[in-house]
């Protein structure tokens, strides 16, 4: 049965109705929100995300004979979407990351912002007031 915290990577089997597919776990793949889960869909090639507490009780662990033989077919296809993801998701935090501080370079006082906008003379100001 599907455990996400009994190794690093999951080869199973998603039983729906309309069908079976095989469907890879990577715990190294972040997760968007609390109580979803990604699984790469090898039907659909891709990463999807799937609700975890309605898809797990439909994920079930293959014989060691269909485990063999989905990792053979699919872990090529599976790390090329993982690396994919995981440049998408790097490359995203580099765009969003956190904002450098204002430096005044043009003066030999030069006076460091916060997040905010408010140097250290703002800070002392409102701290009079608080």
């Amino acid at each position: 049965m599907y455990d996400p915290s009994s190794s690093a990577t999951w080869f199973g089997e998603l039983r729906t109705s309309a069908g079976s597919i095989i469907v890879v776990y990577d715990r190294q793949i972040p997760q968007s929100s609390s109580g979803r889960i990604y699984l790469y869909n090898t039907e659909r090639g891709a990463m999807i995300e799937y609700v975890e507490e309605i898809v797990k009780k439909n994920l079930f662990d293959l014989s060691d004979e269909e485990l063999k033989a989905a990792k053979k077919k699919y872990t090529k296809h599976w790390k090329a979407e993982k690396d994919k993801v995981l440049s998408r998701l790097n490359n995203r935090l580099k765009v969003v990351g956190p904002k450098p501080a204002a430096v005044n370079k043009n003066s030999d006082d030069a006076d460091i912002e916060d997040e905010e906008g408010m140097d250290e003379d703002d800070m002392e100001f409102n701290s009079l007031f608080s």
